[in-house]
C-alpha cells in the first residue's frame, strides 16, 4: 500500500472514530493515537435523575449512576464531578453563561454519586458529569433539565 493511501485510510478511520471520541478529546488527541497505534477507548456510562422528578426553581438533589462500558463500577480512583449552568434561550450564538460546580459530589454506592444543585431561574440548564481516571482521557456526559418557575 502506498504511503499516501496509508494516510488516506487513517483519515479515514479518525473521522469514523471521532464521533465516538469522549467530550474532552481534540482531533490532533484522535489523530496522535490513530498514529501510534493506541486503541480507541470507550467513555463511561452515565444516566442521570433528579429528585424530584419534576425540576422548579430551588434546591434539587441530582442522582448520576456511572459504570464503565461494560456496566462495572468504575472503582475507588475514579473522580467525578457535576458542573451546572444555565444555557441562553435568547441568543443561541452567545456563549452559555459561567459554569459552576457542584461543591460535594458523595459517592453512594459502587455506581452512584449523589450532589445537590441550587438552580436559580426557570429555563433551560445543562448538568455535566465530568468522569475522571488515572490512565484515562477525562469524559463528560451532558443533559439539559427544563426548569419551571
Amino acid at each position: 500500500m502506498t504511503r499516501s493511501r496509508a494516510h488516506g485510510l487513517l483519515l479515514l478511520l479518525v473521522a469514523a472514530a471521532l464521533p465516538l471520541a469522549g467530550c474532552e478529546r481534540s482531533l490532533e488527541q484522535v489523530m496522535e493515537e490513530g498514529m501510534s497505534g493506541q486503541k480507541h477507548e470507550r467513555p463511561p456510562t452515565v444516566t442521570l435523575a433528579t429528585e424530584p422528578p419534576s425540576v422548579s426553581v430551588g434546591e434539587v438533589r441530582l442522582k448520576a449512576e456511572v459504570t464503565d462500558p461494560q456496566g462495572r463500577p468504575l472503582g475507588d480512583r475514579a473522580k467525578v464531578r457535576v458542573l451546572y449552568w444555565k444555557a441562553y434561550e435568547k441568543v443561541p450564538t452567545t456563549p452559555e453563561q459561567l459554569v459552576r460546580e457542584a461543591p460535594d459530589v458523595v459517592r453512594d454506592g459502587d455506581r452512584t454519586y449523589r450532589t445537590r444543585v441550587k438552580l436559580e431561574t426557570a429555563g433551560v440548564w445543562k448538568v455535566s458529569v465530568k468522569v475522571e481516571r488515572p490512565d484515562k482521557h477525562p469524559a463528560a456526559a451532558t443533559f439539559t433539565l427544563d426548569v419551571r418557575g
